[in-house]
């Protein structure tokens, strides 16, 4: 709960169920953990583009840090074996953990990729500062 924004963070955890912003994000995690499932055959080409994506635009959160993507993998993989408790067999951790890794994968290529276009973002601006010409 603490790696998302206010007023998500500040929430009290019993009333997460009922927030919309946060159901909706819920939702889109299922919906790409689905697409995974759905596109397992050809994921490069048909959901690689759209978790790349995906990973820009958390780049561009304000105070979003990619370790998060690690810590929601783990949190994933915890909430699985609660729920499933002695039927997550080691192969189907193991399977879920493939899916998980995709997906924090190709959304932190993403997020690499949108840092380091932030990063040349400044150093032009600062160059095009430093050396104007005046006319």
């Amino acid at each position: 709960k603490n790696i998302f924004p206010s007023p998500i963070r500040d929430a009290p955890s019993e009333t997460l169920a009922h927030d919309n912003v946060f159901r909706a994000h819920a939702a889109r995690f299922m919906q790409s953990i689905g697409a995974i499932i759905d596109n397992i055959d050809d994921l490069e080409d048909s959901l690689a583009p759209l978790l790349l994506n995906l990973g820009r635009v958390h780049a561009d959160v304000v105070g979003f840090n990619l370790k998060y993507f690690e810590s929601y993998m783990g949190s994933m993989i915890g909430t699985w074996d609660e729920i499933l408790g002695d039927r997550m067999k080691d192969d189907y951790r193991q399977a879920w953990t493939c899916v998980f890794e995709y997906l924090i994968s190709k959304m932190s290529e993403g997020y690499n990729k949108r840092m380091a276009e932030r990063e040349l973002e400044t150093v032009t601006v600062r160059k095009d500062v430093m050396f104007k010409i005046e006319e």
